[in-house]
C-alpha cells in the first residue's frame, strides 16, 4: 500500500481553491469550488426534499420555516473545504480543477451519508459540526464583534442574533449581527476584519486592508471592523468608499475612537 502524504490546511486551502470566492465572469478561474458545490446541491434536490430541506433562491431552509439550513453555508466555509480535500485524498501536485472535480466526484457518491447520516457516521458528524457552528455562533469575526457589542452596549441589549450563513433577507444584504434593544430597537450590523487603520491629519479614520468589499446598504445601521480583540464601530452614513479600494475600504467622517472604548489609535511600524 501506498500512504497517502497529503494533509491540506485550512491556509493551504485558501491559497488554493478559495471556498468563499465568487464567480467572475472575466475571470474563469474565480469561484469554481463555490459553483461546483452549488451544482452538487442542485442536483440533489429530491434527496434534500426527502430529508425535509427546500431551496429558496439559492439558499437552503428547513422545509416550511425561515430557518436557514446549516447546508445554505457549505459552499464559503473553509473547514469543511478543508476536511474535503483530505477526505478524499486530495494530491497537493494537482491542479485546482482536478483537486475540486475529485471533490464532486466523493460527495455525489456519499452525498447522503456525508450530509444527512440517519446514524452516527463520523464525517458527517465533522461536517455538520463545522457548519452549524458557523450557522449557530458566528465564525471568528462575528464571535469577537458580539463579544464587544456585549460588552459596551450589553445594558441596553434584549437580544443579539448572528444571521450569517442563513440564507435569509438580511444575510443577502450584508447583515451579519442583529441586535434588538430594550428600548424596541433593532440594529443590523456588517461584521468586517481588517489589518490597521490610522488617524488622518483632519481626524478621520482611515480602515487599511478590510477583508471582502462590501457596499453600504439601506439595511445595514452599523459596521464592526475586527482585529483579533479589536473592535471599529461606526455608523454606515459615516461611512464612504476609501480612495483604493484594494487598501482602503472606508474613511469615516466623525470621531470613532470615542464610540470603540477597547481601541486607542494604533499602526504598525511599516
Amino acid at each position: 500500500m501506498k500512504k497517502n502524504e497529503s494533509i491540506w490546511s485550512v491556509s493551504e486551502v485558501n491559497d488554493f481553491i478559495k471556498p468563499n470566492e465568487k464567480l467572475s465572469k472575466s475571470n474563469l478561474s474565480q469561484g469554481v469550488y463555490r459553483q461546483m458545490i452549488e451544482r452538487v446541491l442542485l442536483e440533489h434536490l429530491d434527496e434534500l426534499k426527502n430529508h425535509g430541506v427546500e431551496n429558496v433562491g439559492g439558499h437552503y431552509y428547513f422545509e416550511g420555516t425561515d430557518v436557514g439550513h446549516p447546508l445554505s453555508y457549505v459552499n464559503t466555509h473553509y473547514g469543511v473545504a478543508t476536511f474535503l480535500m483530505n477526505l478524499f485524498r486530495v494530491p497537493k501536485n494537482v491542479d485546482r480543477s482536478e483537486a475540486i472535480q475529485m471533490i464532486e466526484d466523493g460527495i455525489n457518491e456519499r452525498f447522503d451519508e456525508l450530509f444527512f447520516a440517519d446514524s452516527g457516521n463520523p464525517d458527517y458528524d465533522v461536517i455538520m459540526g463545522l457548519l452549524e457552528k458557523s450557522k449557530n455562533m458566528g465564525d471568528k469575526n462575528e464571535i469577537e464583534a458580539k463579544k464587544y457589542l456585549e460588552k459596551y452596549h450589553g445594558h441596553l441589549i434584549e437580544s443579539i442574533i448572528i444571521v450569517s450563513g442563513t440564507g435569509g433577507k438580511l444575510d443577502k444584504s450584508g447583515v451579519d449581527i442583529v441586535v434588538n434593544t430594550k428600548g424596541g430597537k433593532t440594529i443590523n450590523y456588517q461584521v468586517k476584519p481588517f489589518q490597521f487603520y490610522k488617524i488622518s491629519p483632519d481626524g478621520n479614520a482611515v480602515i487599511y486592508k478590510v477583508k471582502g468589499i462590501t457596499p453600504v446598504n439601506e439595511l445595514q445601521n452599523r459596521w464592526i471592523f475586527v482585529n483579533g480583540d479589536k473592535a471599529l464601530e461606526v455608523k454606515s452614513k459615516n461611512l464612504k468608499p476609501g480612495f483604493f479600494q484594494n487598501d482602503v475600504m472606508f474613511v469615516p467622517e466623525e470621531d470613532i475612537i470615542s464610540k470603540s472604548p477597547n481601541l486607542k489609535a494604533w499602526v504598525p511600524k511599516n
